[in-house]
């Protein structure tokens, strides 16, 4: 995904998290600033969830987020 973002839409920041609080966080404070959203359901799903330290989240814990926000126009 890096590379293509990085090829197709070279003018803007690309920001990727590792779990749903990491984003949801950063939506707090930089939502206005988001152009394009991407949401994946099974975050750190590679790792065991026995081996995890925490539970990541998903895609679902932000879009419920988002979906609770008003729509804006920039």
């Amino acid at each position: 995904m890096r590379p293509v973002l990085t090829e197709v839409l070279p003018q803007f920041d690309h920001l990727f998290f590792a779990n749903a609080l990491e984003m949801l966080n950063w939506l707090e404070t930089d939502l206005g600033r988001a152009v394009f959203i991407s949401l994946d359901h099974d975050l750190d799903s590679v790792v065991p969830v026995k081996m995890q330290a925490f539970d990541p989240g998903c895609g679902l814990d932000v879009a419920d987020y988002l979906a609770a926000k008003s729509p804006f126009v920039r």
